[in-house]
């Protein structure tokens, strides 16, 4: 087994045959060689000892010079006797404090860098090797005047520890400290999720969730959010609640309610949440019934999310509605399904209603994209700051994760929509993983674009997974532009539709499929150029 460790500060060179001597006295038989700038450390372990108790060793002996070691990653180098688990920390237990912020921070720079990608939030989910990062001196990659930052969050920590009347948690602060550091980090898409938060992201693109099915805007008169969809099949819709109606007020148990005209999405999806089985009590404003308020108690379970919803044009019987509100992991299958039963009800034409689709995860972009291209079309090209770039085209895909299974595309796949008659609905809420979608569309000259310039969102978001370096939660940046086939980015421009129609009497475009047919000129245009 080989250790690697980062040292911070970095040890000189006259100072390094020294440490390896003292080293190779403590561990007799160990492998030890510095890098050539003296901040990285690999530790071959002697036969016979375990891994734990070589970090104890090299910790100490460095402590004891002024240099802080933290462990990066372990590695099989093939020699009998060394294959262990993935390592994970093992932090000393301290009084009112779980882990030391200098440690953590010097680790986590040198180690989450060369994690696996998990990525999300209108882009892929990919496995990248991002290769050898070492240690950063300073915060951040530009900027004049950088303070060394490990030192100087190692001293208020000291500080804290030595003078504060209260007693910290570690933990928490690490998290607060860490969700404080992406969003002042200028990225408007970068955030640090917890563990469970992750977790909970993990199971949503999934299509999976613990709730009660429904999903809501801020609404400012009554205050509240409005309620967009009500999901078939879910405890809302068993409890009564409707689209239109306003939740005023959330609460649990003896809990205090929470209040929605004084609390953001943030607060209101945090009472939602809740263990499967558990009741929560719901206050909605009927506004579509006389604006009386009326609580519904809602049993919590867990639920499949529904992306694609179909039905009837009430108009003209020959063409079907497909919403699709997100890009998840099911999408692919919920979209043929809904199609294939929308075509046995005697469709023959389509509005594909992507209005106020935020995007998703870009493998159900890409299953969805190869029903209509060929094989070996272009579907996207990301752009990455070092400059390389990476081309995706349609190519039949097969996935056993357990996560991406919905997404493979069979042979006989790729392409069996390609002469079916169909609109694309988008309007200024249109973004992501969609727009790339109505790009596709419109490049490949498919059908006709209708509505609304969309958002404009073409960056690619990762989000590091730190759980493979022995730390719980995740790191979400913008890594790179993707480009649709054409080549030309949309960001912060958007996709001008082929008509350009704007819903009538002022609507709110959050609030469409609120609307009848009659009133929503938009899918009314759709349709016409759907046939």
């Amino acid at each position: 087994m080989r250790l690697l460790y980062s040292l911070m500060p970095p040890v000189s060179q006259d100072r390094r045959e020294q440490a390896k001597a003292a080293l190779s006295s403590a561990l007799p038989g160990a492998d030890i060689s510095f890098d050539n700038e003296g901040d990285l450390l690999s530790v071959g372990t002697p036969y016979g000892m375990m891994p734990d108790d070589v970090s104890r060793t090299v910790t100490a002996l460095f402590a004891d010079h002024g240099v802080t070691v933290a462990e990066v990653r372990r590695e099989a180098d093939g020699r009998p006797g060394t294959s262990y688990a993935p390592y994970a920390t093992h932090a000393p237990a301290q009084k009112g404090r779980t882990v030391r912020f200098s440690t953590f921070i010097v680790s986590l720079v040198a180690a989450v860098l060369a994690a696996v990608l998990l990525t999300f939030g209108g882009t892929t989910v990919f496995w990248m090797a991002l290769g050898r990062f070492l240690p950063a001196q300073t915060l951040g990659t530009t900027g004049e005047n950088r303070e060394d930052y490990a030192g100087k969050i190692s001293l208020i920590d000291e500080i804290f520890e030595k003078y504060s009347l209260y007693d910290t948690d570690g933990n928490l602060l690490l998290d607060e400290m860490l969700k404080a550091y992406a969003a002042a980090s200028g990225d408007d898409y970068a955030a640090y999720y917890t563990g469970q938060e992750l977790q909970k992201m993990m199971d949503r693109f999934n299509g999976k969730m613990v709730g009660i099915g429904v999903s809501y805007v801020r609404n400012d008169s009554p205050r509240g959010f409005m309620i967009t969809d009500v999901m078939p099949n879910t405890p809302a819709a068993a409890a009564g609640l409707e689209p239109g109606d306003v939740i005023v007020a959330v609460q649990n148990g003896e809990e205090t309610a929470v209040r929605c005209s004084d609390s953001g999405y943030d607060a209101l999806a945090g009472a939602m949440a809740g263990e499967a089985g558990s009741t929560v009590f719901v206050t909605v404003n009927r506004t579509l019934h006389g604006g009386a308020e009326q609580t519904f108690p809602v049993t919590r379970a867990e639920i499949t999310f529904v992306s694609v919803i179909g039905r009837v044009s009430t108009n003209d019987s020959t063409v079907g509605i497909v919403r699709i509100t997100e890009f998840d992991t099911s999408t692919p299958v919920q979209f043929k399904a809904t199609v294939a039963d929308l075509q046995s009800r005697g469709c023959t034409s389509f509005v594909f209603d992507l209005r106020n689709n935020p995007g998703g995860d870009l493998k159900p972009l890409m299953a969805m994209a190869a029903y209509f291209l060929k094989e070996n079309d272009t579907v996207y090209t990301e752009r990455h700051k070092d400059g390389s770039t990476d081309t995706y085209v349609v190519k039949p895909a097969s996935y056993d994760d357990g996560y991406y299974n919905d997404c493979s595309i069979k042979a006989e796949e790729i392409g069996q929509y390609r002469d079916l008659k169909f609109s694309v609905l988008v309007n200024e809420n249109t973004a992501s993983a969609a727009e790339l979608f109505t790009a596709v569309v419109r490049d490949y000259e498919l059908a006709a674009v209708v509505g609304e310039t969309t958002f404009g969102k073409g960056i690619l978001q990762s989000v590091f997974d730190l759980s493979e370096y022995g730390y719980s939660g995740g790191l979400k940046l913008t890594v790179g532009y993707y480009d649709p086939p054409c080549g030309v980015n949309y960001h912060k421009k958007g996709i001008t539709p082929d008509e350009q129609v704007a819903l009538t009497g002022g609507t709110d475009p959050a609030l469409v499929n609120l609307l009848t047919e009659a009133e929503d000129a938009q899918l009314r245009r759709a349709i016409q150029y759907a046939k």
